[in-house]
């Protein structure tokens, strides 16, 4: 069985084909990473979209942007009453739920979102665990 040459340099044995083009080429003239020649890498277009992690980083900095603005606008259109004003959040370290408001009938919301929270980072840490095996 005749040992085969590599189609681009034309000297040394191949080793690889191009699974773009199908070329017979060696260890010299492949992008390994690709799989491409190295005439197909250089003429393969290059892809510059974002990843998944930067756009829920992207995602992430347009809602806080949207809570301020809301927050913000609250102030000229709704009235400033005396006795009726609530407010609180919920701030997350690590698993443990930190909750604080003011207000009639917040700290019922308040302990459900922070049980809602907790649940959440299980079900995260589980399909993690799942995904991970």
């Amino acid at each position: 069985m005749p040992e085969k040459i590599c189609e681009i340099c034309g000297q040394r044995p191949a080793k690889y084909i191009c699974q773009k083009c199908g070329a017979l080429v060696c260890e010299y003239d492949i992008d390994l990473a690709s799989g491409y020649c190295v005439r197909c890498s250089k003429t393969r277009e290059k892809v510059s979209a974002p990843d998944l992690a930067f756009k829920l980083l992207l995602l992430g900095f347009i809602v806080i942007f949207a809570g301020l603005a809301l927050i913000f606008a609250s102030f000229f259109i709704l009235p400033l009453e005396a006795g009726n004003i609530t407010g609180g959040g919920l701030v997350l370290i690590g698993p443990i739920p930190i909750a604080f408001g003011f207000g009639r009938e917040l700290d019922l919301i308040l302990v459900i979102l922070a049980f809602l929270m907790i649940f959440l980072i299980i079900i995260e840490v589980l399909f993690i665990r799942r995904a991970i095996k």
